[in-house]
């Protein structure tokens, strides 16, 4: 009797869980790479800080889109509008992907879903010296 109130548990505990665990937010990855790589100038809500980091709004986001991939990858440096970001080298196209699948979805609903083939056609395809 005992053993089987145990196994009833923790089949409940399994389905309890697994249930949380599908019920996640589906670029949660991308928050968290968002959240660790971007949130400490853009703050966590996308929110930026006046006149020293942009906010990611939709709108900023939608104008953006195409040029994501190469921002975020090398950066901005434009002394006449005052934008500097510094590059990221270190993400993988699997991280920018999900950061870009994140803003457009989860942080903004945007309805646009990028592919890694996506974002390594367009990290090919950056104009480097026009962003730095």
């Amino acid at each position: 009797m005992h053993n089987k109130r145990i196994l009833k548990y923790s089949f409940l505990f399994t389905v309890i869980l697994f249930t949380y665990a599908c019920n996640e937010a589906k670029f949660m990855q991308g928050k968290r790479t968002y959240d660790v790589m971007c949130g400490d100038c853009h703050m966590e809500d996308g929110s930026g800080v006046a006149k020293v980091y942009p906010e990611l709004n939709a709108e900023k986001i939608a104008t953006l889109i195409d040029d994501l991939p190469c921002i975020i990858r090398y950066g901005v440096n434009k002394p006449a509008s005052l934008i500097k970001m510094p590059p990221n080298p270190s993400l993988l196209p699997v991280d920018i992907t999900n950061i870009i699948n994140y803003l457009c979805n989860d942080m903004h609903d945007l309805d646009r879903e990028f592919t890694m083939v996506d974002i390594i056609s367009s990290l090919n395809d950056c104009p480097k010296d026009s962003i730095r």
